[in-house]
This record gives structure tokens, C-alpha cells and sequence, in this order.
């Protein structure tokens, strides 16, 4: 069985990342339909979004360095989004 505050803080990561996610694919869609002060909106809530899933990562990451429970699974979850935070 895994550390469970390392499990808790992986699913806030995920569930922050799955949000991250849906607000740039809602950017996406609506950057030609709407005009651009509604667009900067969308754009902010993305941009929270991202500042919400680096840190969810960061807790994350802090809580394996201080507590010493990393784990094969929770390895590749890390790996994946350190795109976001560069």
C-alpha cells in the first residue's frame, strides 16, 4: 500500500491537470468565436488553471522529497507535466 498523503496529493495533481486541460481546450475553441476582452477572460482562467496544476505539482514533489515515498507510478505522473511548469 502507497503513502496515502502521496495518494491524496496525486489526485489533487490530476485533478488539477484534467482542469489545466479543459481550459485550454475551451481557449481553443472559442479564440475565434468571441470577441477578445471575453477571450482575455478565458485566457486568465487558463492561466490560473496552470499556476493551480504547477502548484498541486509542487506539493506534490515536495511531499515525496521531505517524506521519501516515491514510486514507480507516481514517477511517470511527475515526468509528464514538468512541461508545464518550465
Amino acid at each position: 500500500m502507497g503513502c496515502l498523503q502521496k495518494l491524496t496529493l496525486l489526485a489533487k495533481y490530476h485533478q488539477a491537470v484534467l482542469e489545466y486541460s479543459q481550459s485550454v481546450s475551451e481557449l481553443k475553441e472559442l479564440t475565434a468565436a468571441i470577441p477578445f476582452v471575453e477571450w482575455e477572460l478565458v485566457f486568465n482562467l487558463a492561466e490560473r488553471t496552470l499556476d493551480s496544476c504547477v502548484g498541486a505539482q509542487r506539493s506534490l514533489q515536495r511531499h515525496i522529497a521531505e517524506h521519501g515515498c516515491l514510486a514507480d507510478s507516481s514517477a511517470y505522473a511527475l515526468r509528464s507535466c514538468y512541461k508545464l511548469s518550465a
